[in-house]
């Protein structure tokens, strides 16, 4: 059964607050106590001469695309002895649950109960899952307070929230939570079932404020509203564009006409740029006289100024994620009302933030002036990519939160088939596929200037029964239509401010 997760904040005194920071800091110990003795066994199993030549096998058999009687076989036998291997060097997730209670029970009496202990090895079995079964390429250990949260099994013992009296009950503390009169889905919510609560600390500029985060039994409240029809979405970096029959949407991530992404950025810059001259100023025996940091082992003095600017730096970085957060859940609401069946191309965020391997001059020649002579050069192509657009606009969010609202509708995203599909590239004009350039952002369809997203959105809303390629005939059929929804699109940013230039709107000013 589906849950669902309500956060409300509690409100703490201060021996409460001394309290709590005092098990997330113990907490923290632990998990990164338990990293390490899984990073002991993993290294001594990965050594074992055994287990290589069985990994070896696994790999080869697992790689082939069709298996004999016999390869099955095989494959199963090593499976079974890789598995036995791992269990022999300690590595599961009940004996980390072993491991980390008896560590409980010798160093930290008291301090957590033993549900929410497991449930910190749970997390560490889930980093070292990732390492041995998964794409993660390293178990890590958590930075000093960088620990966010601490969590039960169950609403019957440790963490316990109390619905009849609002209060949450840990460790002997009660500490309440305030429900305003009029929040009508508040108070729905607390009528759920409640699994378990988690406990989250978050820094705010005069230091770490703790909410909680109710785990309940079913669907939300209020589930979001939906309409008829297909809907093509692009999606690319920093903008979303989406095609519906009877509306087309095309929005920047994370800007609205008060305040973007930028208004947090100048101050997370401001802050880190405090942080580096209180260090400076506070060990100016750790730099060398280029002001590079020297190399080894060194002690470093942080200043009450400093810690008092960290926060401020932590919550900058929170409320700008709040606000992208805030602004993503609003989008995916008005794009759901759009249709009922949501289609777009799959995207592979990860890969967009990598830099590029190849090295590369650019086609264009350019002049220089190098010791009073004039020299015409080919630039190297800068090899960066998206990474810094991801981070500012999060489009992996958004799409996370569009499959989650049409979950709740029983609803799935469809993907097409991206190497025969091409919605970018196709020109309904002269039926063929055209490769154009990133900053090419209009294209000229039936002699007007049509938004480059919203057109490979509108192509995207009409694909044939496969979802492989477009269909050619729905597209002419309802273009005068989808023109008629771009135009009504397009005119209503002329109030909107803060527009990125990506999204190409300047060839429709006039």
């Amino acid at each position: 059964m589906a849950n669902c997760v309500i956060e409300l904040k509690l409100y703490t005194e201060k021996w409460q607050e001394d309290v709590l920071a005092h098990v997330f800091r113990c907490s923290e110990r632990m998990y990164n106590t338990l990293v390490r003795h899984a990073l002991l066994k993993l290294s001594e199993m990965e050594c074992d001469f055994h287990y290589q030549r069985l990994l070896v096998d696994y790999r080869r058999l697992s790689s082939m695309d069709t298996l004999s009687k016999d390869e099955s076989k095989k494959l199963k036998e090593v499976t079974n002895k890789l598995k036995e291997l791992r269990l022999k060097y300690e590595l599961s997730e009940y004996q980390f649950h072993s491991y980390i209670v008896k560590m409980k029970n010798e160093s930290f009496g008291g301090v957590i109960d033993i549900n929410t202990a497991q449930k910190i090895a749970s997390a560490v079995w889930k980093s070292v899952s990732d390492y041995l079964f998964g794409n993660g390429k390293y178990v890590h250990f958590k930075k000093r307070g960088t620990l966010s949260s601490i969590e039960g099994k169950s609403n019957k013992s440790g963490i316990i929230f109390k619905s009849k009296d609002n209060v949450l009950q840990f460790k002997g503390m009660k500490i309440p939570i305030k429900v305003r009169k009029n929040d009508n889905y508040a108070k729905a919510m607390l009528e759920h079932r409640i699994c378990y609560c988690r406990i989250v600390r978050k820094p705010f500029k005069n230091g770490y404020k703790y909410l909680v985060q109710l785990i309940l039994e079913g669907e939300p409240v209020k589930v979001p509203e939906i309409g008829k029809g297909n809907v093509g979405i692009d999606q690319g970096p920093s903008t979303i564009a989406a095609v519906g029959d009877s509306s087309a949407l095309l929005k920047a991530h994370g800007i609205t006409n008060t305040k973007t992404f930028r208004d947090y950025n100048k101050e997370i810059n401001k802050y880190a740029k405090q942080l580096e001259r209180s260090l400076r100023i506070n060990n100016p025996s750790n730099y060398n006289g280029d002001g590079t940091i020297k190399k080894g082992i060194k002690k470093w003095i942080r200043s009450k100024c400093y810690y008092k600017t960290l926060f401020k730096l932590k919550d900058a970085y929170r409320r700008k994620t709040a606000f992208i957060q805030q602004e993503h859940n609003k989008t995916a609401n008005q794009i759901l009302k759009i249709g009922d069946r949501f289609i777009t191309e799959p995207m592979n965020w990860k890969a967009l933030q990598k830099r590029s391997k190849k090295t590369e001059r650019s086609d264009k020649a350019s002049t220089v002036i190098k010791n009073g002579d004039i020299k015409t050069i080919h630039k190297y192509k800068r090899k960066k990519r998206y990474g810094k657009s991801l981070n500012n606009h999060s489009p992996g969010y958004l799409q996370k939160r569009i499959v989650t609202k049409l979950a709740q509708n029983d609803k799935k995203l469809e993907f097409v088939q991206l190497s025969t599909y091409r919605a970018s590239q196709y020109n309904p004009d002269t039926n063929t596929y055209e490769k154009s350039g990133l900053n090419d952002r209009a294209k000229t369809i039936n002699g007007q200037l049509i938004q480059r997203d919203l057109l490979s959105a509108y192509l995207q809303q009409n694909p044939n029964s496969d979802l492989s390629e477009i269909d050619i005939e729905n597209v002419k059929c309802n273009l005068e239509h989808f023109i008629k929804l771009h135009n009504k699109c397009i005119n209503a940013f002329n109030d909107i401010r803060n527009l990125p230039s990506c999204m190409g709107l300047k060839a429709f000013t006039h």
